[in-house]
């Protein structure tokens, strides 16, 4: 999949999901460091995702940078408005 979402993103550089797909799946198979950077160039495009805070928030906990992590599902609460999604709230604590 990494390497189909690299073509995507080298053809529409500006598309913010394809830059979180990246980042999940480079995330699930504990790539954390490259999970970060591209989920931050997700967020830099568009950082109205609460799936792309959280995910990272993921990455960062999974990498013990704890401290990075919390401001993440934080963020992540906030943007999600349907509020349905409560078990978000158990990545802060």
């Amino acid at each position: 999949a990494i390497p189909l979402l690299d073509k995507a993103i080298q053809f529409k550089p500006k598309i913010a999901e394809n830059y979180y797909l990246k980042g999940y799946c480079l995330a699930e198979q504990s790539k954390n460091e490259e999970a970060i950077q591209s989920l931050d160039q997700a967020i830099k495009l568009d950082a109205k995702q609460w799936r792309y805070f959280k995910k990272r928030g993921d990455a960062y906990y999974n990498s013990k940078l704890y401290d990075k992590s919390v401001p993440d599902y934080t963020k992540a609460i906030d943007l999600e408005i349907s509020k349905k999604n409560d078990t978000l709230f158990q990545y802060r604590a």
